[in-house]
């Protein structure tokens, strides 16, 4: 292995790339000779300080920048999923419904909405603010970042933020109704 020839192609090396030049490192730490060691520590320690110094950049990046233009970027390096889109329309057109309508208009039982919704605003963690947290074990408040939520004496109701619908329709997902606010 020349291991200075890799560690230069690193940065143009896609993730699942490096993930496989990690792994093979990593088994030649275990199994390899002398030499192949020493050549996989050089390359463990390059990805590391490679992947570190892109990290810096990354944050330096998202600095200053304003929530919508945080989930643009969001949305444009992790592109939505079908059942993302189904979460986000589902809000969008039913603003003020509750867990239970949102899961019924996606097809989904429940308040599986919740979860889906959450789930969609985690996987995009690196790009969005910092999330706030509730109760007493400090859960991530992953919704409350796209959405507004009105916790009523008996039912929770959800509205997506104006902010980040803007900035939703800037890639293209609208509200497909006049959007009235649910009883």
């Amino acid at each position: 292995m020349n291991v200075e020839k890799a560690i230069a192609g690193i940065p143009k090396r896609t993730a699942e790339e490096r993930k496989t030049m990690r792994q093979h490192a990593t088994a030649l730490l275990q199994s390899g000779e002398p030499t192949q060691i020493a050549d996989a520590q050089a390359l463990l320690a390059g990805l590391d300080a490679i992947e570190a110094e892109e990290h810096a950049a990354f944050i330096g990046e998202l600095e200053g920048m304003d929530v919508p233009e945080r989930i643009l970027r969001a949305f444009t390096k992790l592109p939505s999923t079908d059942t993302d889109i189904k979460a986000i329309q589902a809000l969008l057109d039913n603003p003020g419904a509750s867990p239970e309508q949102l899961s019924a208009e996606c097809g989904w039982k429940d308040k599986s909405w919740h979860l889906h919704f959450g789930k969609m605003c985690e996987r995009r963690d690196a790009y969005l603010p910092k999330v706030t947290v509730y109760g007493p074990g400090d859960t991530p408040f992953w919704s409350g970042i796209f959405a507004n939520l009105d916790q009523g004496a008996h039912t929770w109701r959800w509205t997506m933020k104006p902010d980040v619908a803007a900035a939703l329709a800037k890639l293209g997902i609208r509200p497909n109704n006049k959007g009235e606010q649910l009883p």
